[in-house]
């Protein structure tokens, strides 16, 4: 019997072009990627993705930006919108 599981890939991000980019071509892509299969199985379909913000930024913008360009960079793909989570403190 196969065991479940669910995979967690962790990218940094900063508000720049070029972190944003990474997130989505070195990150998000990776399940999805479909030549000849994604890098990453996917047990229930559904899986993890951090960004680690390594600076100040305003992470609601940013969201809505790697919203855009995975828009753009995933065309091939559907993935869902981002989902916010911040500490309570």
């Amino acid at each position: 019997m196969k065991k479940a599981y669910h995979i967690v890939e962790c990218k940094r991000i900063d508000g720049t072009t070029t972190l944003n980019q990474k997130y989505i071509t070195e990150g998000v892509k990776r399940f999805f990627s479909p030549a000849p299969q994604p890098k990453y199985s996917s047990y229930y379909l559904q899986n993890i993705m951090f960004g680690y913000v390594v600076q100040v930024i305003d992470i609601h913008e940013n969201a809505d930006k790697l919203d855009k360009l995975q828009g753009s960079l995933l065309k091939e793909a559907a993935a869902s919108q981002f989902m916010l989570r911040q500490n309570e403190s």
